[in-house]
């Protein structure tokens, strides 16, 4: 079997790593991959790293029995020519929608004024994008179901196939887990507004408990990020940069926090449980399908401090609880391992051939 593995993503961050496990897993069940991506994309990288084969979409498109084309930007334009010219060329062609519900397809997500007929118009783009696939895949359940309701897409034609990490690369130390000398709180994302950083920062300057925080990322929030955890939470807050070992950092942290405003199927919960941390986040689609409330974690209503914050003391006050989460965890964590997500879509590309 023959799959390019395409992208509109520039940069290697969660859609390039998601490609990246995949073709790996895919090498190992013997598929001929090609990975795809507008020229100047840092997926060349991932290319040359894993040994594959790599064509700027300028350069035209290799014919395949699976074209799969994995949208870190739902609304990318150029989509319509690269799915139509795949759709002539190979035998079948798939949709993975990363991030289909956002501030920018749904306008409960942001305070900004819309555009007239804007609306209508995405959704026209949608219906005309995502019917030049034979098949689309949703990262969890809640997208899958937002992409039906949103477009009117016919059930049959979306699937769900959650992501999936290398556990082994997460797996918790063994002996007894080491104590940080002051309770601590890590969240690692971009800085920017979906992240929710802010949300936790004015967290951890309402809190009941003494903890700290430690944000790992980079982005275009930096320094407006900083001055608000200089003005409201000074002493509390560190801002780490961009960090290549998130285990080692995972390792010194109490409970890691995703404060997210939205999301489709973040990773960073599931690393955390397969270090066996206790994991409190916003209640946003795709993680109350990894993280169970009261089970392996904490969920709350985004973009409210007080109640983040209330949960990330309850969990810091009582070492029994952090316990139990943890334990529950990483038993739960099991079933996203990455080579479940490759057996998935290798077999749902049988599927379709």
């Amino acid at each position: 079997m023959k799959v390019v593995l395409a992208t509109d993503a520039c940069t290697a961050g969660g859609v390039g790593r998601h490609l990246r496990d995949l073709a790996d897993g895919l090498l190992l069940h013997d598929v001929d991959v090609q990975l795809a991506a507008p020229r100047g994309s840092k997926i060349v990288q991932v290319a040359a790293e894993l040994g594959v084969r790599f064509r700027p979409f300028e350069d035209g498109l290799t014919k395949a029995d699976i074209w799969h084309l994995h949208l870190a930007d739902t609304y990318y334009r150029p989509s319509l020519r690269v799915l139509a010219n795949a759709r002539v060329g190979s035998r079948r062609v798939v949709v993975t929608e990363h991030l289909p519900r956002s501030n920018a397809s749904d306008a409960t997500l942001s305070d900004d004024a819309r555009t007239p007929g804007a609306a209508l118009a995405k959704t026209a783009f949608k219906k005309l994008q995502l019917g030049l696939a034979h098949s689309v895949i949703a990262v969890s359940a809640a997208s899958r179901r937002f992409l039906l309701d949103r477009y009117g897409l016919a059930p049959a034609r979306v699937v769900s196939i959650h992501n999936g990490v290398d556990l082994s690369r997460f797996r918790a130390p063994a002996g007894p887990p080491v104590v940080p000398r002051q309770p601590s709180v890590v969240a690692v994302g971009s800085l920017i507004r979906q992240k929710g950083h802010d949300v936790l920062i004015r967290a951890s300057a309402v809190a009941r408990h003494d903890w700290t925080v430690v944000v790992a990322g980079t982005g275009p929030q930096h320094e407006d990020l900083k001055d608000l955890a200089a003005k409201t939470a000074p002493g509390r807050v560190a801002f780490s940069g961009w960090v290549d070992d998130i285990p080692g950092l995972m390792r010194q942290a109490s409970v890691v926090c995703m404060p997210s405003r939205w999301e489709s199927f973040a990773y960073v919960p599931l690393e955390a449980m397969a270090m066996g941390l206790p994991v409190v986040a916003s209640r946003v689609d795709g993680v109350d399908e990894a993280v169970a409330h009261e089970r392996s974690g904490l969920l709350v209503e985004p973009d409210d401090p007080q109640a983040l914050a209330a949960a990330i003391d309850r969990v810091m006050a009582d070492a029994e609880l952090s316990r139990v989460f943890a334990r529950n965890a990483r038993q739960d964590v099991a079933e996203f391992d990455v080579a479940v997500m490759v057996r998935k879509t290798v077999n749902h590309y049988r599927s379709l051939l």
